[in-house]
């Protein structure tokens, strides 16, 4: 059969239109499979954030949980001064140095509430910052005292408080990262801005009514190192009263803890709780294939974490 020149040209352009169809055909077929790549990604990524959301709240519940289940258990006295009558008062002869009163606590918590000092000054001069240090420094003498040591590190460290005249009582009832204290520290003072007549100092009193305190006292030198001192013909105690809350259970740092694993999960390549087929698509991969038996337990694991911390979570929000 005999093809004439006019059809073979309508043949050829037919052939030229379907090309063209096809390729626009292909052209929005990537189109589209871009777009379902791009809301794909949206997708995970917006699950992503709604899981780092729901972590976030969850730690920060956590958090409150801990705070009040510390506050209701109530802070206890674990050390007290205030027997009378007032022995006197104390200030070493370089009033610019650090000094303190090493005592030693009752009771069971540790976790800093609150500090009470007494003091008196003849004038409404100058200022003073107190300090509660661990004694954790050098030990004094490794042969006659081998447990003693000197004050170190600053457990607490106050603002700076103008001094008033006469009788005073500075209270600290807002520690804003209470520490846990040791069984002993020193409780310390640090005096500047004094008239060079001026009497002041923390008072003194004897004895303690709860916990114990040595009748000697800390002196620094100014550079960093510590010497004991006495007070002739008086007691070296301090009026101080310290007060402490529990530290926070065991149960609620453990889930504390998973919730921290689950906010490093949020974060990786591959999300552990992720069963979401978009995941697969957008990827090109099954992640899970990457996990060994003990990735799976672990994710299985950090699974059982959240649901439980959830349900504090619940639980903390409808109080």
């Amino acid at each position: 059969m005999m093809i004439s020149r006019e059809q073979k040209n309508i043949l050829a352009k037919k052939s030229i239109d379907l090309t063209g169809d096809l390729s626009r055909l292909m052209m929005k077929s990537k189109l589209f499979a871009n777009v379902g790549r791009v809301r794909v990604k949206e997708r995970v990524n917006n699950m992503k954030k709604t899981r780092a959301g729901n972590l976030l709240a969850l730690v920060a519940g956590l958090g409150v949980a801990v705070s009040v289940q510390a506050q209701s258990d109530g802070s206890e006295v674990i050390y007290r001064n205030d027997a009378v009558p007032i022995s006197g008062l104390f200030a070493p002869t370089d009033r610019s140095v650090e000094f303190g009163d090493e005592i030693a606590f009752d009771g069971e918590n540790r976790r800093l509430s609150a500090l009470k000092l007494e003091y008196y000054s003849s004038e409404s001069t100058g200022t003073i910052v107190i300090r509660v240090r661990q004694n954790d420094g050098d030990v004094v003498d490794p042969e006659n005292l081998p447990t003693t040591r000197k004050p170190g590190t600053i457990a607490y460290e106050s603002e700076v408080i103008s001094i008033g005249s006469r009788y005073n009582a500075i209270v600290i009832d807002e520690i804003p990262e209470p520490m846990i204290l040791a069984n002993r520290v020193t409780v310390s003072v640090q005096l500047s801005g004094l008239k060079p007549d001026q009497n002041v100092g923390p008072l003194l009193r004897n004895s303690p009514t709860i916990g114990q305190s040595a009748d000697d006292i800390w002196v620094s030198d100014g550079a960093g190192d510590w010497a004991l001192a006495t007070i002739p013909g008086a007691p070296a105690n301090f009026a101080v009263e310290i007060m402490a809350i529990p530290e926070p259970s065991t149960v609620l740092l453990s889930i504390l803890g998973g919730a921290a694993l689950l906010s490093l999960a949020v974060g990786s390549r591959h999300n552990y709780w992720f069963d979401s087929p978009f995941w697969t698509v957008s990827e090109g991969i099954d992640p899970r294939s990457f996990f060994s038996t003990v990735e799976l337990l672990i994710d299985i694991s950090l699974r059982f974490l959240f649901s439980v911390g959830i349900s504090i979570r619940r639980l903390v929000w409808s109080w």
